[in-house]
């Protein structure tokens, strides 16, 4: 079974890893925030303590983070950790700031042919998602 990590458990993210779990998939979380650990532990997700656990621990990383700068973090902690991920960024982020993570995904140190960056971006923010809770 594909294992999914999802980092950024906001109003989008928490609905992502909460549909594929009670889908069957198997999730684990991570979030920056304490408060957003907390609803998603209420919401009965796994958790991981950091964003280096939860890469080594998935084959897929979706990313759902609220802005530009946070989303080059992240994908450059993930990218530094060595492990053979697909990221799906569904973050809200621009053209740029897509290809910026692709570049850094593509630095020449990483040769892992099974690790990808692939960006579906949510350029108008989590408004529109607002309306639904699993």
């Amino acid at each position: 079974m594909t294992r999914v990590g999802v980092v950024g458990l906001g109003i989008m993210g928490r609905r992502i890893a909460t549909t594929l779990a009670n889908a069957g998939m198997a999730v684990t979380a991570f979030d920056l925030s304490q408060d957003a650990m907390d609803r998603a532990r209420d919401a009965e997700l796994q958790l991981e303590s950091s964003l280096a656990d939860l890469a080594a621990q998935s084959d897929v990383v979706l990313l759902s983070l609220p802005t530009p700068a946070v989303v080059l973090d992240v994908v450059g902690q993930i990218q530094s950790t060595g492990h053979p991920v697909v990221v799906l960024d569904t973050s809200t982020i621009d053209p740029d700031t897509a290809r910026a993570c692709r570049d850094i995904w593509l630095r020449p140190a990483w040769t892992t042919p099974t690790a990808r960056y692939w960006a579906a971006p949510r350029p108008w923010g989590s408004g529109q998602c607002q309306w639904a809770d699993p």
